[in-house]
């Protein structure tokens, strides 16, 4: 399970973490501002996503960036995150587990969780289940979890949902407790939830087996071999009502978000 947990705080926790330098990315690229587009999808490209490495590709032939200027940028961010940045702080505890030095990757987030950030909390929570960097503790875990999950906080309900799918030592395997804060973290368009929560739907895992509520929200999800698989055991019938399920429930969040939803 180890490794498992090592892949989501490096390539899932991130898609959350990295949202303004996607965005930042793609503004900095429109104006022709390349350097600025480089610095913000490097970011991205280091958490081994694979739209943002593409974006790297086509500014890093306009810049050429020296060596020094990762230096800098660490300075800058310890600077920062020495001053209490939150952020800063996120980006080194990030740094830290990809150099596997956990310890200090649990330190970056103290002040983040003290200050009550649920992505902080979440991140500790997670070191805490498993003893990475920390004694391994499942009740402080739990708690942090909680912590996140009172500020509705989707990325807190993802794992909580995980924890319970796959059972934990002192945490029984609960389907039905699993598919509630999938559920919960999907509706707020957490798409590692949606996907989860349609693959319970395909195995009839906490829920009744339904292929069409599996395909829509794998759909929803952008989760193409999950939903391929889904379709080549459906009718065209079945597909077109989940297709525009998956629609209807699109425009459902963004309406949520929109008016200021979670």
């Amino acid at each position: 399970m180890r490794p498992a947990i090592i892949t989501f705080l490096l390539c899932l926790f991130p898609m959350c973490l990295l949202a303004d330098d996607l965005d930042d990315g793609e503004a900095a690229l429109n104006a022709r501002d390349y350097k600025e587009a480089f610095k913000h999808f490097r970011v991205a490209a280091e958490n081994d996503l694979a739209s943002p490495q593409k974006k790297l590709d086509v500014v890093g032939k306009k810049i050429q960036e020296t060596p020094s200027e990762d230096k800098e940028a660490l300075k800058r961010h310890i600077k920062a995150a020495e001053l209490g940045d939150i952020e800063a702080q996120l980006w080194l505890f990030q740094r830290s587990m990809r150099n596997c030095n956990y310890k200090e990757a649990s330190q970056w987030l103290q002040n983040g969780v003290e200050h009550g950030d649920a992505r902080a909390q979440t991140c500790l929570g997670i070191l805490y289940m498993y003893g990475f960097g920390v004694n391994k503790d499942r009740k402080e875990g739990f708690k942090l979890y909680l912590k996140a999950v009172a500020q509705d906080a989707a990325i807190a309900k993802y794992f909580l949902g995980f924890l319970y799918e796959n059972g934990e030592e002192g945490i029984p395997q609960d389907y039905k407790e699993a598919v509630k804060w999938y559920r919960e973290a999907a509706e707020q368009g957490y798409v590692d939830a949606q996907e989860r929560l349609g693959l319970m739907y395909e195995c009839g895992h906490g829920v009744s087996e339904d292929r069409i509520q599996a395909h829509m929200w794998c759909n929803l999800a952008g989760r193409d071999i999950s939903r391929n698989r889904i379709s080549a055991t459906m009718t065209k019938t079945q597909i077109e009502q989940a297709q525009d399920m998956a629609r209807e429930k699109a425009s459902e969040i963004e309406k949520r978000k929109a008016a200021g939803g979670k």
